[in-house]
Order: structure tokens, then sequence, then C-alpha cells
């Protein structure tokens, strides 16, 4: 009989890194610097309604992050920061995922890990 040797997953490092990030980069646009520079950029895109698209993507990161880190409502949350993220790559950084687009991307592609995946339980071993 062979034996099932335990496999290190840490999985769930997806979620926490995800949320941390998200927090990380939308906090100081809604707590300190105010919309209104991040909406002057939007506007420069061609956004429509940019200071009310930047407050729902900032708050989308900001909460989106908080929830995910705390595992609650993980598949919205990571839908709405997916979403941002697709925005950021292709409208604000024109699709160059192997440049100035490639944090944005990275960040799309691990909310669609959690989307499928939205309770990734915090474990080290899996037997």
């Amino acid at each position: 009989m062979i034996k099932k040797i335990p496999v290190l997953d840490v999985t769930w490092l997806i979620r926490y890194w995800l949320g941390i990030m998200m927090i990380l980069h939308s906090y100081e646009t809604l707590l300190f610097d105010g919309i209104s520079g991040f909406a002057g950029y939007l506007e420069a895109l061609g956004i429509p309604f940019p200071a009310v698209a930047g407050y729902l993507a900032k708050v989308s990161e900001c909460l989106g992050g908080l929830m995910i880190i705390l595992n609650i409502w993980t598949r919205l949350f990571s839908a709405l920061i997916g979403m941002v993220m697709l925005v950021a790559v292709f409208v604000g950084h024109k699709g160059l995922i192997f440049g100035e687009a490639e944090l944005a991307f990275n960040y799309f592609l691990l909310a669609v890990v959690l989307f499928f995946r939205p309770s990734i339980p915090f474990k080290l071993i899996n037997k």
C-alpha cells in the first residue's frame, strides 16, 4: 500500500495577500489624499462620471480587501475587485500585461482564483 505524503498547502495566502494589497492600494486615496486626483486621472482616460467611478473603484478595493480577509462575501468582492482590475489593465494601462499593467493583471488573476474558490481555509498541511 502506498502511503500518501502530506503536501504543504498555502493557497490561503492568496486571500490574505489580495486583501492586504487592495487595502494598501486604496486607503490613502480614500482617507488622506481625497478622490480628486484619482478622479482627474480617470477623467483624462475618458471614464464617464470620474468622481463617482473613482469612489466606486477605491471603495470596492478597500472594503473588498477587508471583506476578503474576513472571508465575508468573498465571491462578490473578488468579482468587484476583478472588474476594477480589468478596467485598470485595459483602460488605465492599455493592456500591457507584460509591462505597466503587470501588477493590476496579477491582482485580477488572484481575484479570479478567489471567485472560483472563495473559502480557502487557513491550513498548512493538506492531508
